[in-house]
């Protein structure tokens, strides 16, 4: 056998197992959805005290009308419910603000008060939580106007193995715990997952 021959062999075999090896790794990487394009411009243009659902972590401010006693700041419980004077117990977990102060009017309305009238406010949203690479994981204040780069930042940033391109989000709330790809300036809400993956090279 001809040394050309030989050469051609081993750089055929070397060809073919860098092809393998990158191969692997592309399957090796998560394919993730992205978020259907109607539901990010939404997302985009709502604050989340607009169509948000609540759930534990949120402080709410609940006034009612001409009734000091009644009014006040009220935290959203590890079950989902809050306790106001008179009222009691309220489940308030995965309803929006309008819901929630149906519901009060309506127990309030049922020997109580005539005709109360209430307004709600969420003061503080629940943290939102961001793992994998970067350099403090963890579950941080929602402000809003947040961006998964905003999130990035506040947890110190990326480490050396971010892969910046990666970016996933599960939304507070969803049953199926479904992973979506966004950008850098995807939004992200109270109760929101953020991962950032590691890059394979």
């Amino acid at each position: 056998m001809s040394r050309s021959m030989t050469f051609a062999s081993r750089f055929t075999t070397l060809s073919c197992a860098v092809l393998l090896l990158l191969s692997t790794a592309a399957c090796n990487q998560t394919s993730h959805p992205r978020e259907p394009q109607a539901s990010l411009a939404a997302s985009a243009a709502t604050a989340p005290s607009k169509a948000y659902t609540l759930g534990p972590g949120d402080r709410l401010r609940i006034k009612v009308f001409n009734e000091q006693e009644l009014s006040g700041e009220f935290d959203v419980d590890s079950v989902g419910k809050i306790n106001m004077p008179l009222v009691g117990e309220i489940p308030v977990a995965k309803l929006t603000i309008a819901e929630v102060t149906n519901s009060i009017v309506d127990k309030l309305n049922t020997g109580y008060l005539r005709d109360p009238k209430v307004s709600i406010d969420v003061i503080n949203y629940r943290p939102f939580f961001i793992l994998g690479e970067v350099l403090k994981p963890g579950n941080y204040p929602f402000t809003n106007g947040m961006t998964a780069v905003n999130a990035v930042a506040v947890a110190g940033g990326y480490t050396y193995r971010a892969d910046k391109e990666g970016l996933t989000v599960v939304r507070a709330g969803d049953q199926t715990k479904t992973e979506y790809h966004i950008d850098e300036t995807g939004s992200v809400f109270p109760g929101d997952v953020v991962r950032v993956p590691e890059r394979f090279f």
